[in-house]
């Protein structure tokens, strides 16, 4: 037996099973609820792979913001420097 196993944006896999060869049947019910159980995987799949990528692109953003503080405070503190400087220069 093999089924697809997919979101409604993607396919996230496949799933393949070994029927036993004394059944060769399986009952509509039972390929339903196959599928029921397979599509609620794939969402969880789907949704843990979101998650991972949200996680990432926060820890990305909060590394930027870091960065970027740290260049605005260096700018700030060249620019107090050359504001005393000038202040000196102006005081002589």
């Amino acid at each position: 037996m093999l089924h697809a196993m997919a979101t409604r944006s993607r396919v996230v896999g496949m799933c393949f099973g070994i029927l036993n060869p004394k059944r060769t049947f399986v009952p509509e019910a039972s390929q339903k609820l196959i599928s029921i159980a397979l599509a609620q995987c794939s969402s969880l799949l789907e949704t843990a792979t979101l998650y991972r990528a949200a996680n990432q692109h926060a820890r990305n953003l909060e590394t930027k913001v870091q960065e970027r503080t740290q260049e605005l405070e260096k700018s700030k503190e060249e620019a107090q420097a050359a504001t005393r400087v000038k202040s000196e220069f102006l005081a002589t």
